[in-house]
């Protein structure tokens, strides 16, 4: 076992990364035979899963799916919108519009925000469109532009020349853009906006005279550029004319069921996700109160908030897809709203009527960034990874007890100790996970081989199982398992050790056990893809910056388990954070790539433009001197003052530290520790105490 100290790993989401140079590498553990492991996976099918709604088709960073007709347009965040039409028994895209560049930029929450056709676009075609425009206002980072647009064709197209806009608003600070568009039963266009800003410390929000943090209505069919419905709440005064709805923090997705009701998603800011029922004039808590509970230091009254009809924790996600009230013929879901989470990728099911509990119906793996309807009235799910899917039923739920014991993984010879015919591996950065002990081990089917890609990156078969075990004191505490499903992709799991330490039982939800005094939390499956997730890579360390240690590499293709020896020259390895024989610089570096660089990976990854992988410059990383998203506070929410992700020569006024010094629900990541890596700390805050100046 790796010695206990801090400098272990788990599962972190912050900040930084670099460029790495031929940093010494430490020794590799010993590869074992090559055999067939017995191990196999779980067998839990799901009552549903997700099929490809457009086999073969493709889209970049997809936001939203329209109908228009037997068509289906989908737009993505970089500007452009398709058509998907069908020929013959095939689907194909075809141009529909391109208003990329009047885009000011197209990371993180930026880009192409919102699009929806009009609900006459069969004998009226025109679309309405939200984006992040340049802005010539001095203070201004960017404007939100809600525009309308027209087709010259009959329809076929959309003429980018034709916009003309219909409301515009200066933002300040980037983040919580909103942008949802909907038109209503009452054929109203519904507009979401973000409060603008990290914790809304002006109270943007709850003004009703500002258009942060609320839903708009606006007449966009009857006037030109629009009308403010007279029968909005604040029509008559005490309040903007456009404003349905207020007390949002970033209501990024919603829709109407068919009885009129709008069910709304705001994505929460760090314990809460909400799923809301929106009703006329309503005040939704933002930023008084997150979800039902305080945001701010109590008293943290209201009066007259509406709570959300469901509400989760971060423990099952961190950023909720609202959904649609499903209409289509599967009879178990009938009635229900099903939404989703971006981050974990997990489908629920809420009861339209008794909107209490939800039940899970799928872990899907995906960023699901919008939901839509077919022409039969079944869920499509736009995934950001660039497909659209259908969710439809499987085969009813299997028993889900299962334990590595009963699945083979473990050597009937040893007790506790996994099967010989896996192989052990080691990484050179591990995640901090409160100094917990780990091993990894993996294992392919029968005659498959590891593919070394051109690009160097390592793509392990279908049938494959990596195993990453969590101990301390020499106790195993539990056994993580991802395999790589024909279907699915790769699928987590994890297994709870028994006091015996002879067997490793599968968990469903979340456990909380004490170690050493301090609350460790076994991850739930939906966990699991919080981090481990397609744009990241899924796998997390089994990469060739973290497994270009002494000779390992090279043993695994001896041993017949690459179907090429890799190129070592074009490996940067990251190094040993903990390791003090190092410069400051590649420890703290290699430390934040292996933590924060799954969800902080550039564009396309969730949380945008902000890099922190370690093959990328420093001058790269969006990260020096840029404003944070965060505002530096005590935990009660205190004396709020602007920071930067890192501040060049000052460790204290950057985010990056603010986040790791925390414990309570500011820390980062959200999951996989509760106590502070004070080592790496130290090692961060003497790096960037080093830096002198922006790039």
């Amino acid at each position: 076992m790796e010695s206990q100290q801090i400098r272990q790993g788990g599962l972190w989401l912050c900040a930084v990364a670099a460029t790495v140079l031929g940093w010494a590498c430490q020794d590799a553990p010993a590869v074992a035979e090559t055999k067939q492991a017995l191990c196999r996976p779980p067998s839990i099918a799901p009552a549903f899963r997700v099929v490809d709604a457009f086999p073969g088709v493709r889209f970049d960073l997809p936001l939203s799916v329209s109908r228009v007709g037997s068509d289906y347009l989908v737009a993505g965040q970089g500007g452009t919108i398709v058509r998907v039409t069908r020929s013959g028994d095939a689907w194909i895209r075809e141009p529909f519009l391109d208003v990329s560049s009047e885009l000011a930029e197209t990371e993180g929450e930026s880009g192409l925000i919102g699009f929806v056709p009009s609900p006459d676009y069969e004998t009226r075609p025109e679309v309405f469109i939200a984006y992040t425009g340049r802005s010539t206002v001095e203070g201004s980072v960017f404007r939100t532009v809600l525009a309308r647009l027209s087709s010259t064709d009959g329809g076929r197209t959309i003429d980018p020349s034709t916009e003309e806009p219909v409301l515009t608003l200066e933002r300040d600070v980037k983040g919580h853009n909103g942008g949802r568009l909907v038109f209503g039963p009452d054929r109203h266009l519904y507009v979401g906006i973000g409060d603008g800003s990290w914790g809304d410390p002006l109270h943007r929000s709850q003004d009703p005279n500002e258009l942060f943090g609320k839903v708009l209505r606006l007449d966009v069919l009857g006037a030109r550029p629009y009308a403010s419905p007279p029968d909005n709440p604040f029509f008559g005064g005490g309040g903007r004319p456009e404003v349905w709805a207020y007390g949002f923090r970033n209501p990024w997705s919603f829709s109407f069921d068919p009885s009129g009701r709008l069910w709304l998603g705001d994505v929460g800011h760090e314990a809460w996700e909400e799923v809301n029922l929106v009703t006329k004039g309503g005040n939704y808590g933002w930023p008084v109160r997150e979800g039902r509970h305080c945001f701010q230091s109590p008293p943290c009254d209201v009066p007259g908030a509406i709570e959300p009809v469901f509400e989760y924790g971060h423990v099952d996600g961190y950023a909720v897809t609202g959904g649609v009230v499903y209409r289509g013929k599967h009879p178990a879901l009938a009635g229900s709203y099903v939404f989703s989470d971006f981050m974990t990728g997990r489908i629920w099911a809420l009861d339209a009527e008794q909107p209490r509990d939800a039940r899970m119906l799928l872990d899907s793996a995906r960023n699901i960034s919008a939901f839509g309807e077919d022409e039969n009235g079944e869920i499509l799910l736009v995934d950001f990874g660039g497909q659209i899917v259908r969710l439809e039923a499987s085969e009813a739920e299997t028993s889900a007890s299962a334990s590595l014991a009963s699945l083979d993984c473990l050597d009937p010879n040893r007790d506790g100790e996994v099967h010989p015919a896996f192989t052990s591996y080691d990484v050179n950065s591990p995640l901090w996970s409160d100094g917990l002990d780990k091993r990894r081990w993996f294992s392919l089917p029968q005659g498959a081989k590891i593919h070394v890609a051109d690009d160097g990156k390592l793509d392990l078969p279908v049938g494959s199982i990596v195993l990453k075990e969590f101990a301390a004191h020499g106790r195993r505490i539990e056994t993580r398992m991802l395999t790589r499903d024909a279907e699915n992709g790769w699928l987590g799991y994890t297994f709870q050790w028994n006091d015996a330490q002879t067997d490793a039982v599968l968990i469903d939800d979340a456990v909380t056990v004490d170690v050493d005094g301090s609350p460790w939390t076994l991850p739930s499956r939906g966990q699991c893809s919080a981090c481990h997730r397609r744009a990241a890579g899924t796998l997390l360390g089994f990469v060739p910056e973290q497994l270009e240690r002494g000779d390992q590499l090279d043993r695994f293709a001896q041993s017949g388990l690459l179907d090429r020896p890799v190129d070592h020259a074009s490996i940067t390895p990251l190094v040993d954070p903990y390791d003090t024989s190092l410069p400051d610089e590649p420890r703290a570096r290699s430390y934040l790539a292996a933590n924060c660089s799954s969800c902080h990976g550039g564009a396309g990854s969730p949380h945008g433009v902000i890099d922190f992988r370690a093959s990328i410059h420093v001058s790269a990383m969006f990260t020096l001197c840029h404003p944070a998203r965060i505002a530096l506070e005590s935990q009660d929410n205190d004396e709020v003052q602007p920071i930067h992700i890192i501040a060049p020569g000052n460790p204290t006024g950057s985010a990056v530290i603010q986040r790791m010094s925390r414990t309570d629900s500011g820390r980062m990541p959200p999951i996989g520790r509760n106590r502070v890596d004070f080592a790496a700390l130290d090692v961060v805050s003497s790096w960037i105490g080093s830096l002198s100046e922006c790039p």
